[in-house]
């Protein structure tokens, strides 16, 4: 429809200018995954050379998908100093102002590829274990534990274990 490619046109336009003066879109293309998002692989010609980034788009209108991207961009930002392969955040757009109401965040391209189907098991599983224990690794800032007795379904000091629970 005339929206969408007047959208699309809006979030490449946005997306070239993100990359600096001479960028331009020479070709885009959705990847797979991004499950409450569009993922897209952008290539960008900018004085001769030719880069890869990503652009993640929420659909227009979500709070709660909005402030998943908030979300995301705080989780890269802090992230991005840890040694862990994450991308750059190259442009954000929460508000949807410049790419058709749509929040998007433009990143650089990490290398690889999603295998989820391997055929040797074995090393497929231990690099993700060896990923793991380097992501846990990490010493990050994070808000206090909240134990499950202290939650929005019962504030603190009010749980009351019932009567005929055992072993509670």
């Amino acid at each position: 429809s005339r929206s969408r490619s007047h959208r699309r046109a809006c979030c490449l336009a946005w997306a070239a200018a993100s990359m600096g003066e001479g960028s331009r879109m020479v070709g885009h293309r959705r990847l797979t995954g991004g499950v409450n998002s569009a993922v897209h692989r952008l290539s960008v010609k900018r004085h001769g050379t030719r880069t890869f980034v990503v652009l993640r788009q929420y659909p227009a209108g979500s709070v709660a998908l909005r402030t998943a991207m908030e979300e995301e961009i705080a989780n890269l930002t802090v992230v991005a100093g840890s040694g862990l392969p994450v991308p750059t955040i190259l442009a954000t757009d929460v508000a949807g102002a410049a790419t058709g109401g749509a929040p998007s965040l433009l990143m650089t391209r990490l290398p690889g590829h999603v295998h989820l189907t391997p055929t040797e098991h074995r090393p497929w599983i231990e690099r993700i274990a060896e990923f793991a224990a380097r992501l846990h690794a990490v010493d990050l800032p994070a808000p206090p534990f909240r134990p499950w007795t202290d939650s929005w379904i019962t504030p603190l000091g009010q749980l009351r274990v019932p009567a005929g629970a055992r072993d509670p």
